[in-house]
């Protein structure tokens, strides 16, 4: 197989662009579980995972992508939303709109029943930056069952020292673009 010239093989003008506008990346991987006790349908945990942020310029857009690996402690469902904050406020602007009782989520995930299962839920949104001082980005869990349950990031419910159970990792990705 002959390989065409390298001139052949450069990249498109828009593409090219893209990464001129890119400032600055930071990435955050938690490996450690984090578990939320007893909490309420409808009620947020704190922080599953966090990344602090100094935009260099408010006319700059943040890019914000999140992988994470969720379950619950009900084994019936695992239906689990996701909200992205900002300095401790959820981002408007990244939950769907108020209708009736629902609650409002950045994104969410709904595995199976099955008590070693993990399942993703991930985000992303283009975010303005409202300061050029540091900033905490942060996923909090929710849900949306009547009693209370226990959510967890990177293990599964029962946590079984098994080959047949999993740890995971969970991701956030803050970039910064020139506006």
């Amino acid at each position: 197989i002959r390989r065409p010239p390298r001139s052949t093989l450069s990249s498109s003008s828009a593409a090219s662009d893209v990464y001129k506008r890119q400032i600055q990346i930071k990435q955050t991987v938690k490996t450690d579980t984090f578990v939320s006790s007893a909490l309420s349908g409808g009620n947020v945990s704190g922080a599953a995972i966090s990344l602090d942020f100094t935009a260099l310029s408010t006319s700059n857009k943040l890019y914000i992508t999140s992988n994470l690996m969720v379950t619950n402690s009900l084994s019936s469902t695992q239906r689990i939303g996701s909200i992205l904050y900002a300095d401790g406020n959820f981002v408007t602007a990244a939950v769907g709109d108020a209708a009736g009782s629902r609650k409002r989520t950045s994104s969410g995930s709904q595995g199976t029943s099955n008590p070693r299962d993990i399942a993703p839920t991930t985000l992303t949104f283009l975010d303005s930056p409202s300061s050029t001082s540091e900033l905490t980005y942060s996923i909090r869990l929710s849900h949306n069952e009547g009693g209370a349950m226990n959510l967890y990031l990177n293990r599964s419910a029962d946590d079984n020292d098994a080959t047949t159970a999993n740890r995971s990792a969970s991701a956030m990705i803050l970039q910064e673009i020139k506006g």
